[in-house]
């Protein structure tokens, strides 16, 4: 039911309008009645605002004019109707110029006000529609963007990447160019969520488990707005787990984000963050205060938030570990790793940091060219170059810190992990056994045994990338490298690129994945491309901007051209055409 305010200085006029016509059935209700301008604003101060305001033009106080006036600054959105008489011409002109476009003649008729009801009826119902169309647009994109955010930096901090120069592109297609402008005093680090649940808490409800983590990641997302240059992150493997990359030195979040967030879930969403978030934003001044000026502040600040709601809304506890700091994109492997290590070494009573700084004296040691290297003998099966390397990183004859020593042990799981990830089988048991290694790394004391395990491991990941690498045919080795571009289309790929990364010569592997998916290595990235393209018109109200950014196509107009030389029709006419789908 649409709502309407009335003002005229005379009662009689007011009473009149009421009792002209059957409210309701028009569709309006008479929610307030004023007898002059000044009364009229303080009703509409105190809310909730109507859809439309009918005035009289002359009244004391405050006449119609300057109400008008006020209420296109103060309501741009409020609808406004004049009563005007015959010899109101002036006072109409500048209603006119204050923008006011629906009139009515005293004394007002009953065929004049129903039809001015219904058409203003009708302009409601369309706005309505359109602010709903493009809240749910908002809604979408931030829903969208957040999840290729999430996907971009997890591959930033565990998997190999085919090419720098793409995933640089890919950052900057998603909003997070701030990302490649560290250093200079500006630096991130990372936190690592876990939640515990209370013994007891779940007995043998399963799915209550499965509620409890999505009611926990959201809750991370939720708190990290709360915070600037906060971007929260989900790794599905370990799903009770989040983890947050935090910009240090940020002023405010991304411009970009701003805009994507901003009004895209409405008054509920509000009310939700600020019984999932919100409530911890109020600590966060007292929370820095208590921190103080040291580099940890924000950290520090991020943490206690994510403590204090966790254990407030969702009764549970948790364990946080904070990583030491990073100025470079191609850091964020370390920093995601002392993280993890500091979470290994934490209690649900307290945060543990990383030794700050303790890890900068030895990335160099695990440059990209080491890296190279040992992914490289761990495919090749050669574990003579793998346990050399490792030799060469930490020296038996070199004390080094117990620090440093898991720090590398952690560094080197990952790359264990990104190997076995490219050569994945439906066997799950040697992922669990790399992550049950990172789980209890920083438990271990034994130099030897965190070697013996690491090299332990590094030969399971040779067996399996060899069997995959050496299968008849390259069936396997071709599978790895349609899985891999299944998994990263969104992001600039190319056979040359691939072909690096898996170690083949370009040629071969052409041949290899069309003989593998029947097609040219080209055509499948574009099907990939226009078949999700395809997904997001019929599913969403995305503009095609947004949906040829999320597919990996940088130019809207080479995307418009593509996806109609694959679908025989225009991006519009496909969305229409499945419309009634939705």
């Amino acid at each position: 039911m649409n709502s309407i305010m009335i003002v005229d200085d005379e009662i009689g006029v007011r009473n009149s309008i009421k009792a002209k016509i059957d409210w309701e059935q028009a569709g309006f209700v008479v929610a307030a009645e004023a007898s002059d301008g000044e009364a009229a604003l303080r009703l509409l101060a105190e809310g909730p605002l109507p859809d439309v305001l009918m005035t009289d033009i002359r009244m004391p106080q405050m006449d119609g004019i300057g109400l008008i006036k006020a209420c296109k600054k103060l309501y741009p959105e409020l609808k406004i109707v004049v009563l005007s008489g015959f010899s109101d011409y002036e006072y109409m002109q500048a209603a006119i110029q204050a923008g006011v476009k629906d009139y009515l003649l005293k004394p007002v008729g009953r065929k004049e006000l129903v039809a001015l009801l219904e058409k203003l009826s009708q302009e409601i119902v369309a706005e309505r529609t359109e602010d709903l169309k493009k809240r749910s647009e908002r809604t979408q994109r931030k829903q969208q963007l957040q999840a290729s955010r999430e996907g971009l930096l997890l591959r930033l901090v565990k998997e190999e990447s085919s090419s720098l120069l793409a995933v640089k592109e890919r950052i900057s297609q998603l909003g997070l160019g701030e990302l490649l402008g560290l250093g200079d005093g500006r630096s991130a680090r990372f936190l690592a969520v876990e939640m515990r649940v209370p013994a007891g808490r779940l007995g043998d409800n399963d799915q209550h488990g499965d509620l409890l983590r999505m009611a926990f990641r959201m809750l991370c997302r939720e708190t990290a707005e709360t915070h600037n240059g906060a971007y929260p992150f989900y790794d599905a493997g370990h799903p009770s787990m989040m983890h947050i990359l935090l910009l240090e030195g940020a002023s405010s979040r991304l411009a970009n984000d701003r805009k994507v967030a901003e009004g895209a879930t409405g008054n509920g969403a509000e009310a939700d963050r600020a019984a999932a978030g919100g409530a911890a934003s109020n600590g966060v001044e007292a929370d820095r205060a208590a921190a103080g000026g040291s580099a940890w502040a924000g950290a520090d600040s991020l943490a206690r938030a994510l403590r204090h709601n966790i254990r407030h809304y969702l009764r549970l506890d948790c364990v946080i570990g904070i990583g030491d700091p990073v100025s470079d994109v191609l850091q964020f492997k370390n920093g995601y790793s002392t993280s993890m290590l500091s979470w290994s070494r934490s209690t649900v009573d307290g945060t543990h940091r990383a030794a700050d700084g303790g890890a900068g004296e030895i990335m160099a040691a695990l440059s990209p060219e080491t890296e190279r290297q040992l992914v490289i003998a761990v495919e090749n099966g050669d574990q003579n170059t793998f346990a050399y390397l490792m030799m060469r990183i930490l020296p038996k004859d070199q004390d080094n810190p117990m620090f440093t020593f898991t720090f590398i042990a952690s560094r080197l799981l990952l790359l264990l992990h990104s190997v076995a990830k490219k050569y994945k089988t439906n066997d799950d048991t040697l992922e669990n056994r790399l992550w049950e290694c990172q789980m209890t790394i920083g438990d271990l004391q034994s130099r030897d045994l965190i070697f013996g395990q690491l090299q332990e491991l590094g030969r399971q990941v040779m067996v399996a990338a060899l069997k995959a690498r050496s299968s008849g045919g390259g069936g396997s080795i071709a599978s790895a490298v349609q899985k891999y571009v299944d998994d990263n289309f969104a992001y600039e790929l190319t056979l040359a690129g691939l072909a690096d990364m898996f170690h083949l010569n370009e040629t071969y592997l052409s041949g290899l994945f069309k003989n593998r998916v029947g097609v040219t290595f080209s055509e499948y990235l574009t099907k990939l491309r226009m078949n999700k393209a395809g997904e997001l018109l019929r599913e969403s109200d995305l503009k095609l901007t947004d949906i040829a950014m999320l597919v990996g196509v940088s130019s809207s107009s080479y995307f418009s051209t593509s996806f109609k030389k694959y679908f025989g029709m225009s991006p519009k006419e496909y969305r229409e055409k499945h419309a009634d789908e939705k």
